[in-house]
């Protein structure tokens, strides 16, 4: 479910900004799950971090698609892919450690991990130039652009004006 309205969060707030709640959501939602105490309440900490992870899961490849250089656009994609796909590999490992003591408590705050490196990468990168000049702030979106591709101003003004080309 989250998926399904994430592009129209990321289209009114941004990619960054929502990428950043969607962190702090799935941190929320992984610690009340593993507080939880009764299955009602479970289920519904289960329900906040599926929305959290969907809004992420969305929002985050379009933010690499947006601020990668299009040499690399691709294989950032897929590299993001890859990390999603060894994500799975880790919990289920991790899952499978944990369940046979009975940590099932455990096992959902471990949730934390990748919710908060998450956050800090999404903290540290700027606004998509792509968001920024769909809304107009176009001198805002050359800054970051010339933050994304090391202040080569070759690149930013063809970059600029391909953009406004599309819009």
């Amino acid at each position: 479910m989250g998926a399904i309205f994430a592009g129209r969060l990321a289209d009114r707030f941004g990619r960054r900004r929502v990428l950043i709640i969607a962190s702090v959501t799935f941190a929320i939602g992984s610690v009340l799950s593993a507080t939880a105490p009764n299955v009602e309440f479970l289920i519904g900490a289960r329900i906040i971090l599926g929305l959290a992870i969907g809004v992420a899961g969305m929002v985050a490849p379009l933010y690499i698609s947006e601020t990668a250089d299009p040499e690399r656009r691709g294989a950032l994609v897929a590299t993001y892919q890859l990390a999603i796909t060894l994500g799975i590999v880790s919990a289920y490992g991790v899952g499978y450690i944990l369940a046979e003591g009975g940590h099932w408590r455990w096992m959902f705050a471990t949730g934390t991990v990748p919710a908060v490196i998450l956050l800090l990468g999404a903290l540290r990168v700027p606004e998509s130039p792509r968001w920024l000049a769909l809304k107009g702030n176009m001198d805002q979106a050359r800054i970051n652009l010339m933050r994304l591709r090391s202040n080569d101003a070759a690149v930013v003004d063809q970059e600029m004006a391909d953009m406004l080309s599309v819009s």
